[in-house]
């Protein structure tokens, strides 16, 4: 387990790029009128932020100290609006 919490630690701040282009993508589709390019990749984004949240959960619950278990908890909530973002968007422009 301890080698997968160091994994997780490694890939953080890849998931915050994931994070932050989720909320990027986001927002363009917003301010381009949803243009098919993309919503398309607000939406890849948007599944990887969601698929992100079954890590951090289970590193919350697995994790001994509380304040570890708050930030992944956190952190697994932010991922999960702005994956719900980057899904909902693009389906407002959907004929």
């Amino acid at each position: 387990m301890s080698s997968l919490a160091d994994l997780l630690l490694l890939a953080l701040p890849v998931l915050l790029l994931s994070l932050i282009a989720g909320l990027g993508l986001g927002f363009a589709v917003l301010m381009s009128d949803g243009k098919a390019s993309i919503r398309r990749a607000s939406r890849i984004v948007a599944f990887i932020n969601l698929g992100s949240i079954l890590p951090l959960v289970a590193f919350a619950v697995s994790a001994e100290a509380v304040d570890v278990r708050g930030m992944f908890a956190f952190a697994a909530a932010a991922f999960a609006v702005v994956g719900g973002m980057g899904l909902r968007f693009p389906a407002r422009f959907d004929d």
